[in-house]
């Protein structure tokens, strides 16, 4: 700054001088073409004064995810007014997810659920805070006081007792806001609907359908280990939907999306495998080496004792797959299942428009079909059906071998014998919630341009948006 303001004072002096040393039929054309000079040497030192640093304008938020076997910190930014302003509503801002130096996304874990505190819930305040702690390191310091905490919880808070829950969840409202220099912005247990609904966000930002087309949504298929949702557009509001709103940058027209999201509890893959179980096979009466169950849903030998036994796999996939459709089918005749199961096909016969419609399939729908079979292709039977009947025919010890030399994108033993089951039993989902008759097959995804596909994502997109964050 001293450099240009020297400059200034020595273009000034030799104006000057010139000025006197020039006819009188010059120094009028001469003092315009310096007044120019002058200008532009003004405008260059605005601008080297007050030029405004991107990282110092950035807008946090760290969001926790409080899951039923751990919890983990994601942080996302945005610059503020990096959506199209519009009077009538709220543009959604260019949300990234915070990488390390490195260029890996931050994620940071803690091994002890937040359900495991229902019987100490004073505890947890202590041990939350030493949690979030950890995140102040990828955080500008001057921006800590700044940045908005989300603290969610799913399954695990919802199974326990829902006094315990409630007591739990208002010791951390009263006591973190006193303990972090975050600014506390909403903890709660979410339901199964609404973290449908937080995946369907996600999805159709990350694929740009709110930023690019406004309108034309895709629908989500998700499926973990407890339960499996399934979110999608519909026409008009109707029972169990809930409304996204924002400023379409294509027309500065405020455009609201009205979601309908179901979910079942006991349709994740672990919690689906155990209700198998408990309709085929009943616990022996020997346990030895010797007496085995034999289980057609689990890869040729492959091994796995429960609470019924020893099981010994067979890797007759088709013969599994009839008994899931028997099981599941009885399942969804339950009590509790069967209004939800008749609501969701109801809405999703009459409200929406289902040759147009593309459901992208998630979480284990991406791992069951890419782990192990390196299969990427639309979720149609006749395509990947032969690909894991292969896989599941071949000896267990074939695929032991083949996790020891990394020929799978996973090294765990627990999820190759799993694998047999899991293909047959969401192809049971797909078929019982998608009809045949759709003219686009669901598609497996797991990232798109460098992003994954995660709940937490629409989360955050949510609650900015509806608090005018």
């Amino acid at each position: 700054m001293l450099i240009v303001r020297r400059l200034g004072m020595r273009v000034f002096t030799y104006i000057k001088r010139s000025l006197f040393s020039l006819s009188r039929r010059f120094k009028k054309t001469y003092f315009y073409f310096i007044v120019t000079i002058l200008f532009f040497v003004l405008v260059f030192y605005v601008k080297l004064t007050y030029q405004v640093d991107p990282l110092s304008t950035r807008v946090y938020a760290a969001l926790i995810d409080c899951g039923s076997s751990a919890s983990r910190i994601y942080i996302y930014y945005w610059q503020p007014g990096s959506g199209r302003i519009h009077s009538s509503g709220q543009p959604l801002p260019e949300i990234t997810r915070l990488r390390d130096k490195f260029g890996k996304t931050v994620s940071i874990k803690d091994d002890t659920p937040l359900a495991s505190f229902e019987n100490s819930p004073d505890s947890s305040l202590a041990h939350l805070t030493s949690f979030i702690e950890k995140s102040y390191q990828f955080i500008p310091e001057r921006k800590h006081s700044e940045t908005q905490l989300y603290i969610l919880a799913t399954a695990g808070m919802r199974l326990i007792n829902p006094e315990k829950a409630k007591k739990l969840v208002s010791v951390l409202k009263e006591g973190l806001p006193r303990t972090i220099k975050y600014q506390v912005r909403n903890i709660e247990v979410i339901s199964g609907r609404l973290e449908g609904v937080f995946m369907w966000i996600s999805l159709n930002y990350i694929l740009r359908r709110f930023q690019e087309h406004c309108g034309n949504t895709h629908g989500t298929f998700e499926t973990g280990g407890a339960s499996m949702q399934i979110a999608f557009e519909v026409q008009e509001k109707v029972e169990t939907t809930t409304s996204f709103s924002y400023v379409c940058p294509l027309d500065f027209r405020e455009t609201t999306h009205n979601v309908f999201s179901t979910t079942f509890l006991g349709l994740g893959t672990g919690s689906a495998y155990k209700h198998y179980s408990n309709r085929f096979f009943s616990p022996l009466k020997f346990q030895n080496e010797i007496e085995h169950h034999a289980d057609p849903c689990l890869p040729l030998n492959c091994q796995l004792s429960d609470a019924h036994g020893p099981k010994k796999g067979t890797g007759a996939t088709d013969e599994c797959f009839r008994r899931l459709n028997h099981v599941f089918d009885e399942y969804l005749k339950h009590k509790e299942n069967f209004s939800n199961y008749g609501l969701y096909k109801k809405v999703f016969k009459t409200f929406t428009d289902q040759r147009n419609m593309t459901f992208y399939g998630l979480s284990e729908f991406w791992f069951a079909f890419n782990d192990f079979l390196h299969y990427r292709g639309p979720l149609l039977p006749s395509f990947y059906w032969d690909v894991n009947k292969e896989f599941c025919d071949k000896d267990c010890g074939f695929h032991q071998n083949e996790l020891k030399k990394g020929m799978y994108a996973t090294k765990e033993n627990k999820h190759m014998i799993m694998q047999c089951f899991k293909v047959p039993f969401l192809r049971f989902l797909i078929e019982k919630f998608l009809p045949p008759k759709m003219c686009n097959p669901i598609i497996g995804l797991q990232t798109y341009n460098g992003e994954l596909v995660e709940w937490t994502y629409g989360a955050i997109l949510y609650y900015i948006t509806n608090n005018s964050a």
